[in-house]
């Protein structure tokens, strides 16, 4: 993770006003997962519970 940690770069004001731009993208179902920017509303360690 150190090596992941390290790296160096430099985002344009141009790559930065494209990615100002980019619309939400609907996951359907999986739109929920925090990874894709949801919150699991209402999971409580048991299956299923995730999408109550």
């Amino acid at each position: 993770m150190k090596a992941n940690a390290k790296i160096d770069f430099e985002i344009s004001n141009e790559d930065m006003q494209t990615l100002n731009c980019i619309n939400n993208v609907d996951y359907g179902d999986a739109s929920i997962y925090p990874v894709y920017g949801g919150k699991l509303k209402s999971f409580n360690g048991k299956s299923g519970s995730e999408n109550s």
